[in-house]
């Protein structure tokens, strides 16, 4: 059995362990499947009114909820993606069609969403969701459907395990976890750590990879402080946290950006860290000179990368939505090329789909290389960035100068 359910936690969620598909069919996708190029298949440039009938494909997004800024940006990739498609031919000369559907970073709401996508609509694809305690709602619904559930945003480790048609295109959260731990041991020389965690699925496995592996190295956590979805008064957290003398804090989840501003009003020396969740504009417009010094691990994503695939994406997103694409956009557009990609091969079969994305390696996309790997991961190099004059940038460590000379 390729994933294997573990866990008390995915056991209390009612996930059970699922078949794959026999060898012989597997090999049988893998050589019909396989993929290494970018490939959007020439096709005759086409309008979407000039396209013979659709083909449609789910998205479950929080377009409204406490994670929505990750979601516009997720949009804005699969619509770029979507049209692009429908530029070149769409789907076997039918326009491809994404119906979104709003999560609010709620599991009752997300799991109506995937079954209607299911039930009403039949997609065979659902892209999403955004946030990881949706996804792990969700997963169990998509598997026993027999649906692709591919997510460009949930962090949460366990989705590891959901199933065999489940995937994602970023890297799980336990992979920046580890690398924060890391810097923080080895680059900042602390001995000490503090995290303060949102109670949700994706907040509890960044605290709990970061906690096991900073103490492997041969740190101590000092503090441990939670807080709930909408919180916005940290006050009692973060006194515990000043008094424990912790050399860093870790802000493990979302929703942070009232604590950041608050960690500077009480006058807290404690280098502030964080996941990709501490990139976004809430934080500086919120925190102001607060966010200012913070560091995070990141995709090595960057909209000004020289690789010519990249820099055209790059400039297709300004030019439509005004501003540069970050890691999440550029996964939502990974996906949509990839599953169009499979679907013109595959037709609606999710056997053939789920074949083809297993297949698939070093997908040369503007998000990164991708290649999945047997539970539906993949694995992508991370960077550290901060908050510098207001802006978000690459972190340059102390001992290099301007130039990457090493002093």
């Amino acid at each position: 059995m390729r994933k294997q359910l573990i866990g008390k936690q995915l056991i209390g969620r009612g996930i059970m362990n699922l078949g794959i598909v026999g060898l012989a069919i597997l090999l049988l996708l893998a050589t019909a499947c396989t993929v290494r190029e970018r490939d959007i298949t020439a096709y005759a440039t086409k309008s979407p009114q000039q396209l013979d009938g659709e083909v449609v494909i789910g998205a479950i997004l929080d377009v409204t909820g406490a994670s929505a800024r990750y979601s516009e940006n997720v949009q804005n990739g699969l619509e770029l993606a979507r049209q692009e498609v429908n530029r070149v031919g769409g789907i076997n000369d039918k326009e491809l069609k994404i119906l979104i559907e709003d999560e609010r970073c709620d599991q009752k709401i997300g799991m109506s969403a995937a079954q209607k996508l299911i039930t009403q609509d039949h997609v065979s694809v659902i892209i999403g969701p955004i946030c990881s305690s949706t996804s792990m709602a969700i997963a169990p619904i998509a598997e026993q459907a027999k649906v692709i559930m591919i997510t460009p945003v949930s962090s949460v480790p366990a989705l590891k395990y959901a199933g065999d048609y489940i995937f994602r295109n970023r890297e799980s959260g336990d992979i920046h976890s580890i690398k924060v731990a890391e810097f923080a041991y080895q680059e900042l020389g602390a001995r000490t750590a503090a995290v303060l965690y949102i109670n949700l699925d994706n907040g509890l496995a960044y605290k709990d990879i970061f906690k096991k592996h900073f103490e492997e190295l041969g740190g101590r956590i000092v503090a441990e402080e939670t807080y709930e979805k909408g919180a916005l008064d940290f006050r009692t957290q973060l006194l515990k946290i000043k008094a424990s003398k912790a050399d860093v804090l870790y802000l493990a989840g979302q929703a942070h950006e009232e604590a950041v501003k608050q960690v500077k009003e009480f006058g807290m020396t404690q280098q502030v860290l964080g996941p990709i969740t501490m990139e976004s504009p809430e934080l500086i417009n919120i925190a102001g000179d607060a966010a200012e010094g913070i560091i995070y691990s990141y995709p090595s994503f960057s909209p000004d990368s020289k690789e010519q695939h990249i820099a055209e994406y790059a400039k297709k997103y300004e030019a439509r939505y005004g501003k540069k694409s970050e890691a999440f956009a550029a996964n939502g557009y990974d996906i949509v090329m990839m599953i169009s990609n499979a679907l013109r091969r595959c037709g609606e079969s999710t056997d053939c789909i789920k074949g083809y994305l297993y297949a698939l390696k070093n997908y040369p996309g503007v998000s990164g290389t991708t290649t999945f790997d047997e539970y539906g991961e993949v694995n992508k190099p991370l960077m550290m960035k901060t908050v510098k004059n207001g802006r978000y940038s690459t972190y340059v460590p102390k001992w290099e100068d301007k130039d990457g000379d090493k002093r």
